[in-house]
Order: structure tokens, then sequence, then C-alpha cells
């Protein structure tokens, strides 16, 4: 028997420990420059773009948020931008030049479009954005080395990211003129040249498409021929040795009439 003391005071009933009181979890409120918010946990980042609350107690006064930049995400940021526009910079040297040690060229060497394409790239990284404190990538410790590779000045970018607006600017400056667009704009409005429908690379992938189909057709055109050139050199052949056959079992009828005629003659 249970008595009511101790351990037996929680003892279960229905699932639920007698003499536990269960509180269920609010979601949290707060007011932003007068405006209501809620959020099913104690971070909000749905509100202030770029920013993310971290609630962590309960007040009725007035609290003073202090912002700070988030550098280290601005850096993996540009970091991935330098990546991928080296990945893209190795494909096309890989494509359009020549392995001297392997000695293999690559599959585009020689190719117009592919070598334009690497040349107005790599010029373009090296363009200004004038209207801002920084207008060249260089300024903000990115540069371009020998054979187009791009490298990062941590020091620099770092001191640059305390003006993130200007770094912003940098790349992200929209502007009729192409020329004084950010890095950012200018490279939506190359792939879209480049790449588009209309574009010169879909145009010249478009090309060689055409090409590839049109040399089918003529080694399907050159392997009829061949097929019914082997089948006509073939009868030619069979008459020719057919020929050859009757040729010989004449001079070999030839050959015995003049052995007995010289025998009945001696």
């Amino acid at each position: 028997m249970l008595r009511n003391t101790g351990l037996s005071r929680l003892a279960v009933q229905g699932g639920v420990a007698s003499g536990v009181q269960i509180t269920h979890g609010a979601n949290a409120l707060a007011t932003i420059n007068g405006i209501a918010i809620e959020s099913a946990s104690n971070t909000y980042k749905d509100g202030l773009p770029g920013i993310t609350l971290q609630f962590s107690q309960t007040t009725t006064a007035p609290v003073e948020i202090s912002i700070t930049n988030d550098k280290e995400a601005m850096t993996k940021t540009i970091q991935s931008f330098v990546d991928a526009y080296n990945a893209l910079n190795d494909m096309l040297s890989s494509t359009t030049g020549y392995n001297s040690e392997t000695k293999v060229a690559g599959s585009l060497q020689g190719d117009s479009t592919a070598v334009g394409l690497q040349n107005a790239l790599r010029g373009m990284m090296r363009s200004f954005t004038p209207g801002g404190e920084f207008t060249t990538l260089a300024d903000i410790g990115i540069d371009i080395k020998s054979g187009g590779k791009m490298t990062v000045d941590s020091t620099k970018l770092g001191k640059a990211l305390d003006n993130p607006q200007a770094v912003q600017n940098l790349f992200n400056a929209d502007h009729i003129d192409p020329t004084a667009q950010g890095f950012g704009e200018k490279l939506k409005t190359f792939a879209e040249g480049f790449a588009g429908a209309s574009g010169t690379l879909t145009s010249r992938s478009e090309s060689l498409r055409e090409a590839a189909k049109r040399n089918t057709k003529e080694q399907e055109k050159v392997n009829e021929r061949a097929v019914r050139a082997e089948s006509r050199y073939l009868k030619q052949y069979n008459a020719m040795d057919a020929m050859v056959g009757q040729l010989n079992s004449l001079n070999a009828f030839v050959t015995q009439q003049i052995a007995q005629w010289n025998k009945s003659t001696g």
C-alpha cells in the first residue's frame, strides 16, 4: 500500500505523475520600434534584414541593441566568390591550353569563343567600378596573379570589411552604365550576354552541335559509299579470280598440247 509521503506522492495517474505541474512552452513576444513580433523560439531572424536577435531574458523596459559586422561570414562569402572564379579560370585554362608535360592539347585549344571568354573575364576582374571608396578588387585585397588566378590578402580584406557598405557597393552597385556596375552585376550581365538564349556561348554551342550532326551524316554517307565500293570491288575480284582460273586452265592445256606436239615431231 502506497502512503502519501516521499516518492509515493509521484504515483502515476493516467500517464501524468500525481502532484507534478506541467507548464507548456509559449512563443517569445517582443516589440521592435513599436511593432509587435512573435517567434516560436528565442531566436528571431525575419524582422530585420541581415540581423538575428537572440532573446535571453524577460523585460518590459526598453532595450538598446548593439549591432556588429559579421566579418567572418562576409569573408567566407568573398572567398566563395574567389574560389568560384578560380575554378572557372582553371577549367578554361585546361581546355584552351596545351599541357607540355603530357603533350595533350585541350579540347578547345584554338577555339576563339573559349579564348575570348577567358580574356574577357580576366579583363573584367581588373576593371574599375567608380563611385565608391573601393573601385577595384585589388582595393579590398583580391589580386589576379599570372595565369589569371585570384588570391586574397586576408589582412587587407579584413581592413576593408570595416566599411561593409563600401565593399557591398563594389559588388552590388547597379547602374545603367555597365562600366559603373559592381562586380556582381557585371558578372550577371556578362553571363547573360555569353550564356543567355541568344548569347555568344549559346550560339557557339549550337553551331558545334549542328557541325557534329553534319559530320555524323557525312560519316554515314562515307560508310554507305564504302559498303557499295566494297561490294563492287568484291564482285570485280571474284570475276578476276574466275578469269585467272580460266587462264591457268588454258595455260595448262596449251602446255600439255605443246609437250605432246614435241613428242610427235621428235
